[in-house]
């Protein structure tokens, strides 16, 4: 199975598939290190996110 994005791909029997999926293939590391930055820049930005909303809503609750 090939895994392109978060879409499944299936292998089929016929050569014309293999042509298709060829530029996947090859980068298999490269794909899975991109995956991988995202989803850590996405948590950082997700975390500091949230700190910043529960810094808004200290400084709220002080301010009362």
């Amino acid at each position: 199975m090939h895994y392109v994005g978060l879409v499944q791909i299936a292998p089929q029997p016929s050569s014309e598939s293999e042509d298709v999926l060829a530029p996947f293939s090859a980068l298999p590391a490269e794909s899975d290190f991109v995956l991988a930055k995202r989803l850590v820049l996405g948590g950082l930005i997700f975390v500091s996110l949230g700190l910043g909303f529960s810094l808004v809503l200290n400084v709220l609750a002080l301010a009362h």
